[in-house]
């Protein structure tokens, strides 16, 4: 968060301890038909589909020993199309190397609340449509002993994920004229973290 002096809806001298919350809650559901081919020589798939996404976010701050406080609250609902690839590269085995990703444009509308200590003065709402592209990107190590003949078999994978959400918004509450700007208007974020699954085939 950052003071500013100039601002009634925070106070670049707290009167106590500033205790701040952030939370992103993140819904997203895929629907695609992929076709397996040959991508610089090693096993692949390209498809294409739908994607219906989600985005929940919210930010609280207030001090302990004082009555100001700050809240926003940012949705985003929308779908759009997407398309997506993977590539298996062998190392040993049934071990192999596999990097998959998938990009998408989602079209909604963006939903953002604001309040502060004086209900009539501080206090917000805005609605606006708009685009929010997205790219996800997997790589990691896969173990698969899938029978080629009847196509049964355990496949498990873990590996490294990253997500961008361009224009999915952020948390700047700095205006030079005091106030706040709504999250949408503030950029993109992104998650990166561990993926693990596994697929039996009977």
């Amino acid at each position: 968060v950052h003071f500013d002096p100039d601002s009634d809806d925070v106070d670049i001298f707290v009167d106590g301890t500033l205790v701040a919350d952030n939370s992103l809650e993140l819904d997203v559901f895929d629907l695609e038909l992929s076709q397996r081919t040959l991508i610089f020589g090693f096993d692949g798939k390209i498809g294409g589909g739908l994607r219906y996404a989600t985005i929940d976010r919210n930010y609280f701050a207030f001090e302990t020993g004082g009555a100001e406080f700050v809240h926003f609250d940012h949705e985003f609902e929308g779908w759009g199309p997407s398309v997506n690839y993977e590539v298996i590269v062998p190392i040993h085995d049934n071990l192999s190397l596999y990097n998959n990703g998938r990009a998408s444009v989602l079209f909604g509308e963006h939903k953002s609340r604001y309040q502060g200590e004086d209900i009539t003065d501080d206090a917000g709402m805005n609605y606006s449509n708009g685009f929010l592209p997205t790219i996800d990107a997997q790589i990691g190590l896969q173990w698969d002993n899938t029978d080629p003949d009847t196509g049964t078999g355990l496949k498990v994978n873990v590996g490294l994920e990253a997500q961008a959400w361009i224009n999915g918004g952020g948390w700047d509450l700095y205006r030079d004229d005091g106030g706040a700007r709504f999250p949408q208007h503030l950029g993109s974020f992104g998650l990166v973290g561990f993926s693990a699954g596994a697929q039996l085939k009977f």
